[in-house]
């Protein structure tokens, strides 16, 4: 871009030096020249030129510390041009660890043919961890009252529910004590979209079912497991 108009160059003269470059200007119909001194040194000093910009092509901007500024990556921190690590890695532009990554603690329960009533806890513990669609768990729990619930046994209140697929296949060694020690090693199996895990006395769901027969108020069972959320 040029800061001087042709008409304001120097009329050239009838002969020209080596480092003179001649313009033509259509609206007088005659000649102009500029010098390699207009041209290049004054440009070249950082000056802003004569007929040209500054070469750094900084000249027109407010402050170039600025500019420089505004081309370099900011720093992850919360300063004035830094970006916010909250947000920034957990948004949904980006990676979600939230939706990725979770640990937390659940509380199983028992149940006897789906009900609960006047069953009671001297003990109920569970963890588990989450990735992704994936979830590991841990629990224990540890019976003192058995109620009137009746029918097949079952581990439930799962911190997610099971996906509808082959996870229902997946067994869980559960242990099972009273008093006296180990009673009996039983099998859990995971049913499609539910928060449980079935007992089994043996390891195939055609098997004999374990129940409320299986526990007394002393029985406390053992299990860890992995399968897939829906």
């Amino acid at each position: 871009m040029a800061n001087k108009r042709i008409k304001d160059i120097s009329t050239a003269s009838t002969s020209f030096a080596s480092d003179d470059f001649v313009i033509t200007d259509s609206a007088t119909s005659g000649t102009r020249k500029m010098t390699k001194d207009n041209l290049i040194s004054q440009v070249s000093a950082g000056v802003s030129g004569d007929y040209l910009e500054e070469s750094n092509n900084l000249s027109d901007v407010a402050s170039k510390d600025t500019a420089k500024l505004n081309l370099e990556i900011g720093n992850i921190g919360t300063g004035a041009n830094d970006i916010p690590l909250n947000g920034f890695l957990n948004s949904g532009a980006w990676l979600d660890f939230d939706a990725f990554y979770e640990t937390g603690t659940w509380t199983p329960t028992i149940t006897f043919g789906g009900g609960s009533t006047g069953i009671t806890y001297s003990l109920q513990k569970g963890t588990y961890t989450r990735i992704g669609d994936t979830v590991h768990l841990a629990g224990i729990v540890q019976v003192a009252g058995l109620g009137s619930a009746t029918g097949t046994a079952r581990v439930s209140g799962l911190p997610y529910t099971t996906a509808d697929s082959s996870v229902s296949f997946q067994t869980v060694p559960v242990l099972a004590f009273d008093a006296t020690g180990l009673t009996s090693a039983l099998i859990g199996l995971f049913e499609d979209n539910q928060p449980d895990i079935v007992l089994y006395q043996t390891g195939a769901s055609g098997g004999s079912a374990a129940s409320h027969s299986n526990f007394t108020t002393s029985t406390s069972i053992r299990f860890s497991a992995t399968y897939q959320i829906a």
